[in-house]
């Protein structure tokens, strides 16, 4: 029943109004963790049955088509040589 509940409310801020307010909200009931001032797009999909998974920090923005990847690596970071020889 939680995952039926869970998915009604996802479809209804994939295509809801109110960035600001009922998307987050609605997520925020799913089990999201979501910080304030979060705007969250329309047509954004967060994980239907494990959106209690979900991190969104305070004062960020979840906007369509954008992409999340692992964080850029440095070289160092990489294996490779840094120094000039």
């Amino acid at each position: 029943m939680k995952v039926f509940l869970s998915r009604i409310l996802h479809k209804i801020a994939f295509f809801g109004p109110g960035g600001y307010t009922l998307r987050p909200r609605i997520h925020r009931l799913r089990g999201a963790r979501i910080g304030s001032d979060v705007w969250i797009s329309q047509y954004v999909y967060l994980d239907e049955l494990y959106p209690e998974a979900m991190t969104i920090g305070d004062k960020s923005t979840v906007g369509l088509f954008e992409r999340h990847g692992p964080p850029k690596r440095s070289a160092a970071q990489r294996g490779w040589a840094t120094s000039r020889d």
